[in-house]
């Protein structure tokens, strides 16, 4: 199978009716079949392409949710990995690199936040990275401090290394 395919939403069908919406042209639906997993599997292998220090995770560890996008065609176009421990964390966040900047990290860490972030006073961030620290500020979620980002929404911890 190409993973082209796989990431049109055609093949994987009913997933776009179990999606919830985020924005007219963007949705979010929690990974319940082997089909979802796939295509979370598929955008890490992009991920892993775009940043050679890329780590995968065990799916039986973590939760996953897709970004789904409905113009032109419907695709997958990136997904959000958290666990549920005392406090919800956002593990990974990605979107395909022909999708960025158009707000879809934005709409889908917002969306996240209320949905499975609530779990506690604040969540957690894993490792992020300068473009999600920057998301973070910008959301309200962490703040500039003495030159550096701290949480005030959230909290940051350190991944595997």
């Amino acid at each position: 199978m190409q993973p082209k395919t796989a990431l049109s939403l055609g093949w994987n069908r009913g997933i776009w009716l179990r999606a919830t919406k985020v924005s007219d042209d963007l949705r979010f639906v929690r990974c319940r079949s082997r089909k979802d997993l796939l295509a979370v599997t598929l955008l890490q292998v992009l991920a892993k392409q775009e940043q050679s220090g890329f780590l995968f995770g065990e799916q039986s560890e973590h939760e996953a949710g897709l970004l789904l996008r409905g113009s032109d065609n419907r695709r997958c176009v990136g997904y959000l990995i958290w666990t549920e421990e005392d406090a919800a964390i956002v593990r990974q966040i990605f979107v395909r690199l022909e999708e960025r900047r158009q707000g879809l990290a934005a709409a889908a860490l917002q969306f996240w936040v209320e949905r499975f972030g609530g779990l506690s006073q604040r969540f957690g961030v894993e490792s992020p990275n300068e473009k999600t620290l920057g998301l973070l500020v910008k959301l309200g979620y962490a703040k500039w401090q003495n030159g550096g980002v701290i949480g005030d929404k959230c909290f940051f911890v350190r991944g595997v290394l």
